[in-house]
């Protein structure tokens, strides 16, 4: 009996040495995995903190560019006003030149037409008429060389004689009759025909040079329409 109580109690030994090896094992194990499941939480925490930063940064350049946005529409509305007035200011000084143009041709034809009125005098008139009216319109070119070409190509109507440069005015169009006629249609503010020292031709809006150097900034790489 006691041999036999011997042997269980050896086998009962080394079932529990197997047990506690066993055990130890698993523990072993599962502190491996647990943690390899920690660093792998704090890498991907990591990663959320990264992706937080990003989105962080991604909100603020939306946020400065919804700013600029704004600023440019607001900034484009006053240019479009100013240039709109500029527009219609040009339109209203081509009109009136216009005008202009067509009642001096008329005062021409019907002065010329006159035996009592001398050469001369019709063109002293109509340069100082012309002269007054540029005077009030500043901006507008100085007429007075195409309108000598016009008066003196006018001199075949009352039978002066015409010359060879008076017919290569542009104001001046040959009639299906042999006759000359004015031309009215023909703009003035042509730009072989300004004046070297025309303001019209030198004014500018600063709309262009705003946009220029606006568009060269820091966000250059990004379009933004107007």
């Amino acid at each position: 009996k006691l041999q036999n109580a011997e042997r269980i109690i050896s086998k009962l030994r080394s079932e529990l040495i197997e047990m506690k090896e066993l055990h130890a094992t698993q523990s072993i194990a599962a502190v491996q995995e647990a943690e390899e499941a920690r660093l792998s939480m704090e890498r991907e925490l990591e990663d959320i903190k990264d992706r937080l930063l990003t989105m962080e940064c991604y909100r603020q350049q939306v946020e400065l560019f919804r700013h600029r946005h704004f600023e440019l529409e607001e900034t484009a509305e006053k240019e479009y006003k100013i240039w709109q007035e500029e527009r219609d200011h040009l339109i209203y000084q081509a009109e009136a030149a216009r005008v202009m143009i067509d009642q001096w041709s008329t005062q021409i034809k019907c002065k010329v037409n006159s035996e009592d009125n001398k050469l001369e005098e019709i063109l002293n008139e109509i340069l100082k008429s012309m002269e007054k009216w540029s005077t009030e319109h500043e901006r507008l070119p100085n007429l007075k060389r195409r309108m000598l070409d016009s008066v003196s190509s006018i001199e075949s109507t009352s039978g002066i004689g015409l010359s060879t440069g008076a017919t290569n005015s542009p104001l001046i169009t040959q009639s299906p009759k042999g006759g000359l006629m004015i031309s009215s249609t023909i703009s003035p503010f042509s730009p072989n025909l300004l004046a070297k020292g025309s303001t019209l031709t030198a004014q500018r809006s600063t709309s262009m040079e705003w946009t220029s150097s606006r568009f060269h900034g820091p966000f250059s790489g990004h379009s933004f329409g107007l």
